[in-house]
């Protein structure tokens, strides 16, 4: 979903929600769940599986909506036999 999101001009957007996911939720969690609770490298997974499903939560409707506003973009304009678009594979 990264790829994707890159590939779209989306960085930024991809850089935060990363970073946020991961850094900010998914490594205090995990390492709470390894040191405190007691789980060891079982807690460090759900914290970094936990990060992971958010991630996917908050970056797919970006993703649909980015998607869909990059192929009306790409199709507006062009007749019946118009010139092909240029935009990537994964944003029409």
């Amino acid at each position: 979903m990264w790829g994707v999101m890159r590939a779209c001009g989306r960085q930024a957007t991809v850089a935060i929600v990363g970073f946020l996911c991961y850094w900010v939720l998914g490594l205090p969690l995990g390492i709470t769940l390894a040191l405190v609770v007691g789980l060891n490298a079982k807690g460090m997974w759900i914290g970094i599986s936990v990060a992971g499903g958010v991630q996917v939560r908050k970056m797919a409707p970006i993703q649909h909506n980015t998607t869909r506003v990059l192929s009306r973009k790409s199709c507006l304009g062009r007749g019946k036999f118009g010139r092909i678009p240029t935009v990537s594979v994964y944003c029409t």
